[in-house]
């Protein structure tokens, strides 16, 4: 889910930039939705394992390890699917 949080704010923050009609954070927030629906996930479960590894330096390096090979790994995938739109 780190991944998939990480591009939506990213989306947020580079697309929605591009269309003044849109809110940054009203976007964000749909992104975000979707991302914890997707995974079947409460934000509030999320803060709280979020707030679990990050007290952890050792296992929260493991999740952003991990979250920074997939999206390497899925690169051109992701680069794809954002240069099309």
């Amino acid at each position: 889910m780190i991944t998939e949080i990480s591009l939506a704010e990213a989306y947020a923050e580079t697309y929605v930039l591009k269309d003044s009609a849109l809110n940054k954070d009203s976007v964000l927030q749909q992104e975000l939705k979707a991302v914890y629906q997707t995974n079947n996930v409460t934000p509030q479960a999320f803060a709280k394992s979020y707030q679990f590894y990050s007290s952890n330096p050792i296992l929260f390096k493991e999740i952003i390890d991990s979250a920074h090979a997939r999206a390497y790994r899925n690169k051109d995938r992701i680069y794809l699917s954002t240069s099309a739109n």
